[in-house]
Formats: structure tokens, sequence, C-alpha cells
């Protein structure tokens, strides 16, 4: 009897690549815009050392992911096939649509109020309904990195139609 694909070991590890590629790829494209610019030994301070960490958490979930999918792919094909959890699609292209949606809205809305909503309603869409959570999340992650940018490294932040 065939497999259905959501029982599929790598096809979930494809999908479970898709948000570490996407990180990789924007944070590798703002690292190298930043490199460019005028006196990158200043410019890089930053972003140097938490890029290297990205990629080597990046690399470490990837490498833990699929030995675990050659297992599972090892256990399927030595015994019955067991019952796994099928793979989310509206998580999945909620997920995109919404941070193409906080791309486009931070120069327009602001960088403050898009980041409430979009934290808000990604916590929505992974099946948060805890009134606290959804409040409390949100405000304190924005919260913490406004003040953070802000204050601490005095970079200025996206000011759109709101705040």
């Amino acid at each position: 009897m065939p497999r259905s694909n959501a029982s599929n070991p790598w096809l979930r590890f494809g999908g479970e690549m898709i948000v570490p590629l996407l990180l990789l790829g924007y944070s590798t494209r703002y690292y190298l815009e930043v490199a460019a610019l005028p006196r990158p030994e200043t410019n890089l301070l930053l972003i140097e050392p938490v890029y290297a960490l990205l990629v080597l958490c990046c690399l470490a979930f990837a490498g833990k992911r699929l030995v675990e999918t050659v297992r599972e792919g090892s256990e399927a094909a030595a015994g019955p096939a067991g019952i796994s959890a099928p793979v989310n699609l509206v998580k999945s292209i909620s997920f995109i649509v919404l941070t193409a949606g906080y791309i486009w809205a931070i120069p327009v809305v602001g960088f403050v109020v898009t980041t409430m909503a979009y934290t808000f309603l990604q916590l929505l869409a992974l099946g948060v309904r805890s009134p606290a959570v959804l409040v409390l999340t949100p405000t304190l992650l924005t919260g913490l990195i406004w003040s953070g940018m802000e204050h601490f490294l005095n970079l200025r932040l996206p000011a759109g139609l709101l705040f």
C-alpha cells in the first residue's frame, strides 16, 4: 500500500527547511549589502557574529532533521507505516502570506504597529488562543526590539503612517 504524502519523511523534511532557507537567504542578502557599504569593518561589528550564529544554528537544525529523516525513512522501509502528523498547509501558507504582508507594510504603516500586528496574527495562525499570550507576546517582543534598536544601538526603525 503506497504511503501518503503526509507521512513521507522527505516531504516533511523539505517543508521544515523552508523557513530556515528563507531566513538564511534574507540574512545573507542583508549581510552582503552591509559588507558592500563603506567601512565594512565597522558596519559588520554587530551583524557578523549574529550572521555566523544564524548559519550555525540553521546548519545544526538541518543536520538534526536530516538524521531524523533518514532514521524515519529506514524504519518505515523496515516495518509498517506509522501514523504521522500531516503537514499543515494552511499554517505554512499563512506564514508566507503574513510575512510578505509584514515586509510590505513596515515602510507604509511603521515598524512598531506592523510588528505587533504581524506577531499577533502569526500567533493566531499557529493556533494560540490564550488572550494573555496574544496580547503580551507582541507587546513585549515589539517593545524589546524597539527599545534595543532605538535606545541602545541608536538605530532608527522605519516609521510609517502610525508608528
